[in-house]
């Protein structure tokens, strides 16, 4: 009589497996001459298993056999001599990209995937695009030195200022790769900018000297101010060094001032980021005379995390917005700090799918600290949403002389 040996035993479970059919066992050889009837079949069905389970066949060692006069103790010693292993997938997508303007670059944050695939990460892939995401316009972004991205942040450097672009990240593991994050927001990487200089009678610096307040779009590191960094260009041709720089604000007298060129260099840092880079070589806009009032400069998006543990943070809304003046401002004409009246008068529009909208600040924060912010506090506003103005009647703030605003249209860029 013909008995089924292991070798065959265990090509007939790679059949079944390579088949996803039962495997089927009889109880004798192939041979019918000797036996008309047979035993009921028996099957082992590979659907039982669970997703992502592998049936991996360790075969009998050489020369062993299985018993032929018991079918139910044949097809154990077959089974007990298999492995069912869990195997790894690829992770989850990562979430919540976020990516924040700098000079020729990105600062992208993310958050790891709620799942690995059951294989730690070994790095993530960071791809952008310049055209809104569309397909075959992703570049993925290299280091240097050229290491892989482990951690969930990374700086996206090389890119062109004034160019919207959006960021998507990509999980590995050992297996494979993820699928790709949501897109994050368009941000528009851009250089740090002179916005504004103004010059008045004050008397508002050390020693009773006159100032000038000058304004940049990043946000400075006081520790890197030195008054050597600038040079101011006068209107009788001379090029005078100031005595002192600071944050506070102040005004300027005598000769007329006509611009101020940085020649030295500044530590700062983009709004919405925590990350320092120096810069330089820059020049004012023509200086304006303090005695044309304050005007808005510049304005962005503020992240309520960076908000966090702030004592002037506004105590309602989930949107907010940082205005940027050209000068310290207070109420017109009291000169008391801005309340009411003033909250109520600011508008901010946005574009959302197609629709126009204009809300009302609910708040206004980093009040009296004598700086020129006001931060405004809106609810919800969709993170897709498109800026588009922030606007202010005529008459209602005043800069450190009392002079008035005019009314002020700030268009975000």
């Amino acid at each position: 009589m013909s008995m089924p040996s292991s070798n065959w035993a265990a090509g007939a479970f790679r059949r079944a497996f390579q088949k996803t059919i039962a495997s089927v066992f009889q109880s004798r050889g192939l041979s019918t001459r000797r036996r008309r009837s047979r035993r009921p079949t028996q099957q082992i069905s590979l659907e039982s298993l669970e997703p992502r389970q592998m049936l991996s066949v360790n075969p009998a060692p050489s020369g062993s056999s299985a018993s032929s006069t018991n079918n139910d103790s044949n097809i154990a010693a077959f089974v007990s001599q298999n492995t069912i292993g869990i195997l790894a997938t690829v992770p989850g997508a990562p979430t919540s990209v976020v990516a924040t303007s700098g000079n020729a670059s990105l600062a992208v944050t993310w958050v790891a995937p709620a799942s690995t695939g059951g294989s730690a990460i070994t790095e993530y892939v960071v791809k952008y695009s310049s055209t809104g995401g569309l397909a075959g316009s992703w570049t993925r972004f290299f280091p240097s030195p050229r290491l892989p991205i482990t951690a969930t942040l990374c700086t996206v450097t090389g890119l062109i200022n004034s160019t919207s672009y959006v960021v998507k990240v990509i999980a590995k593991n050992a297996v494979g790769i993820s699928l790709p994050s949501a897109n994050s927001a368009p941000v528009t990487p851009a250089a740090p900018r002179f916005l504004s200089a103004f010059w008045g009678l004050d008397d508002g610096m050390p020693q009773q000297m006159d100032g000038m307040p000058i304004t940049f779009s990043w946000l400075i590191n006081p520790a890197s101010i030195d008054p050597a960094d600038f040079n101011v260009i006068r209107s009788d041709g001379t090029v005078t060094v100031p005595a002192f720089a600071t944050l506070r604000p102040a005004n300027e007298s005598g000769v007329r001032p006509v611009r101020v060129r940085l020649v030295g260099q500044l530590l700062g840092s983009p709004p919405g980021s925590k990350r320092s880079e120096a810069f330089s070589d820059l020049v004012s806009p023509p200086i304006r005379r303090l005695s044309a009032g304050p005007s808005i400069v510049d304005a962005w998006r503020i992240d309520p995390a960076l908000l966090t543990n702030d004592a002037n943070a506004c105590t309602v809304g989930s949107a907010f917005v940082r205005v940027v003046w050209s000068g310290g401002i207070t109420d017109f004409p009291t000169g008391n700090e801005v309340g009411v009246a003033v909250t109520r008068a600011y508008r901010l529009t946005y574009l959302h799918r197609g629709k126009t909208v204009t809300v009302t600040p609910l708040e206004i924060g980093d009040l009296n600290d004598g700086d020129n912010m006001h931060d405004l506090s809106f609810p919800a506003i969709p993170a897709r949403a498109k800026l588009l103005t922030i606007t202010l009647p005529g008459r209602l703030v005043e800069d450190p002389n009392g002079d008035p605003n005019s009314f002020q249209v700030f268009r975000f860029r």
